[in-house]
C-alpha cells in the first residue's frame, strides 16, 4: 500500500466503516436508558434496533448498482450524508416514530460502510495487497464496536445518550465531507448494469447449489450474532448475571475485543486452512456448532460462566463471514459481487428477523421491579435462536449429501 493510497482513499472509507460497527452495537449499553427515557417495551426496542438491519437489506440491491454506475466515492459521500442526518433525527427524536424514522435513516447511510470501502480498495490498490486491506477494515469494524462499550457507556452516563448520537451525527458528516474533498474521482472499469441486469444475477447466484447449501447456515449464524451483539448483549448481562451497569460496559468491552480478536485470526487463518485443504464450509459448519453451544449455554441463564461464553461468542461470532471466502473461490469474479450481495440481503434480514423476535419474545414476560427483563424470557428469545441455526444446520447437512 503506498502511503498516499492510505491517506486519501483508506483512510476516509476506513472511518465510515468504523463509525457504521460503532452505530449498530451502541443500543446494546444504552438499551436501558432508551427504553426508559423513551417508554419503549422489550418488543419496542427490538424493533426499533433491528431497523438498522432491514434498512441495510433492502439498500443492497440499488447500492450495487450505484457503486457500479458512479464508484465509491459519490456513493458513499451521499450515504453517510443521510446516516448523519438519520443520527441528528434519533438524537432528537421523542417518540418511537421518529427513532424509527432515524434507525432506518442510518441504517440506510451505513448500508455501504463495508461494499464501498471493499469497492474502493479494490479501485485503487494493488491486487496482492487486498487481502490484508480488506481484512484490516474489517478489524476496524471490531474496534468500532470497543468504542461503543465502556467509552460510549461513560459518556452517556456524563452527558445522556443522545449526545452520543449527536457526536456521531456530526462525526459522520465530517468523513462525508472528508471523502468528498479528498478522495479523488475513480469509476470501475466494468460496464454498470441495468436494475433487470442486477436481478437477474442475483436469480442466477440464489439458484447455484453451493449457494444454497452455504448462504442458510451462514446468514443465519451471522443474523443471530448481529441481532445479540449489537442489542441484547447488554441487557442479558444486567437482568441474568445481575452485573451492575459499569460491569456491564465492561463486560461489552471484553466481548468487543474478543470479536476483534476473531476477525484478526479468521483473517490470517483462513488461507493457512484452505492451504491444508480443510475446507472452509467445514470450519463454517463447526463454528457454527460451537455458537449453538454457547448460545444453549446462555439461554439456559448459566450466568457463573458468563465471561467464557461471551468471550466464545465474540470470537466466533464473525465465523460464517467466510461465506464469502468460499463464494470468493467458487464464483468466477465477474459473479464474486453478486454472490457477496445476495448473501447480504439475507443476512441482514436474518438479522431484522431475529433481534425484533427476541424482542417480542421478551415482552411476553412482565418486566421486572428495576425495570428490566424476566430471565426466562431470554431462554426462549435465545432457545428461539439456536432453533434456527440448528435447522439451517440440518439443511447445510442434508443438501450436502443431496450434492
Amino acid at each position: 500500500m503506498t502511503a498516499s493510497a492510505i491517506g486519501v482513499v483508506y483512510a476516509p472509507f476506513a472511518a465510515g466503516f468504523f463509525l457504521s460497527y460503532t452505530m449498530r452495537s451502541i443500543n446494546a449499553v444504552i438499551a436501558g436508558d432508551l427504553a426508559r427515557d423513551v417508554g419503549l417495551s422489550a418488543a419496542e426496542l427490538g424493533l426499533l434496533s433491528s431497523a438498522f438491519f432491514i434498512a441495510v437489506a433492502v439498500m443492497q440491491l440499488p447500492l450495487g448498482l450505484m457503486l457500479d454506475r458512479y464508484g465509491p466515492r459519490r456513493v458513499q459521500v451521499v450515504l453517510l450524508s443521510v446516516a448523519a442526518i438519520g443520527g441528528a433525527i434519533f438524537a432528537s427524536g421523542q417518540d418511537a416514530p421518529t427513532l424509527g424514522l432515524g434507525r432506518v435513516l442510518i441504517g440506510a447511510g451505513f448500508a455501504g460502510g463495508l461494499m464501498a470501502s471493499l469497492k474502493a480498495i479494490a479501485l485503487w490498490f494493488p491486487r496482492e495487497r487486498l487481502g490484508l486491506a480488506n481484512s484490516s477494515i474489517l478489524a476496524l469494524g471490531g474496534i468500532g464496536a470497543l468504542v461503543a462499550t465502556v467509552p460510549a457507556d461513560a459518556f452517556a452516563a456524563a452527558y445522556g445518550w443522545r449526545a452520543i448520537f449527536w457526536v456521531l451525527a456530526v462525526a459522520t458528516g465530517l468523513v462525508a465531507a472528508t471523502i468528498f474533498v479528498l478522495v479523488p474521482e475513480k469509476l470501475g472499469t466494468a460496464a454498470p448494469k441495468t436494475l433487470r441486469e442486477s436481478v437477474e444475477g442475483l436469480l442466477e447466484i440464489y439458484r447455484d447449489p453451493l449457494f444454497v447449501r452455504i448462504a442458510p447456515l451462514s446468514s443465519v449464524v451471522a443474523g443471530s450474532f448481529q441481532s445479540v451483539q449489537s442489542l441484547w448483549t447488554g441487557p442479558w448481562l444486567r437482568d441474568v448475571a445481575g452485573l451492575e451497569r459499569a460491569e456491564v460496559a465492561l463486560g461489552l468491552l471484553a466481548i468487543a475485543l474478543a470479536l476483534t480478536a476473531g476477525h484478526i485470526g479468521m483473517a490470517f487463518s483462513a488461507d493457512r486452512l484452505a492451504a491444508r485443504g480443510i475446507p472452509l464450509a467445514s470450519v463454517v459448519a463447526t463454528g457454527a456448532l460451537i455458537l449453538m453451544a454457547v448460545q444453549t449455554g446462555l439461554a439456559l441463564g448459566l450466568a457463573d460462566f458468563w465471561l467464557p461464553l461471551w468471550i466464545v461468542f465474540g470470537v466466533l461470532g464473525n465465523i460464517s463471514a467466510l461465506g464469502f471466502t468460499i463464494f470468493a473461490q467458487y464464483f468466477p469474479p465477474e459473479k464474486v459481487g453478486r454472490a457477496n450481495t445476495a448473501m447480504n440481503v439475507i443476512m441482514f434480514t436474518c438479522s431484522f428477523l431475529a433481534q425484533s423476535a427476541v424482542g417480542w419474545i421478551l415482552h411476553l414476560w412482565p418486566e421486572t421491579p428495576g425495570g428490566g427483563y424476566d430471565p426466562i424470557g431470554y431462554g426462549y428469545g435465545f432457545g428461539a435462536l439456536v432453533a434456527a441455526q440448528a435447522l439451517a444446520f440440518a439443511w447445510f447437512l442434508w443438501s450436502g449429501r443431496r450434492r
